[in-house]
């Protein structure tokens, strides 16, 4: 039986797993439509977060407000 863990554990792993990479990388999920832009008021791990927790009120909020958008070449 699978355990449920709490969310500042499931947080720990994540700022764990989060680091500075090369543009080059990144270039895939670009030309996929996949790379999201986040403002720089919000914090990685608590996107990460809801994402992970498929918050998609959260998600919604933060989207019809720009502060989540993809990214383009425009």
């Amino acid at each position: 039986m699978a355990t449920e863990r709490p969310q500042s554990s499931e947080k720990h792993k994540l700022t764990l797993e989060t680091a500075e990479i090369a543009w080059s990388e990144l270039q895939r999920h670009f030309a996929s439509g996949r790379l999201i832009s986040i403002h720089p008021d919000l914090d990685l791990v608590d996107v990460a977060f809801s994402f992970s927790e498929d918050d998609r009120v959260q998600i919604k909020l933060w989207l019809d407000s720009q502060r989540l958008h993809p990214v383009t070449d425009n």
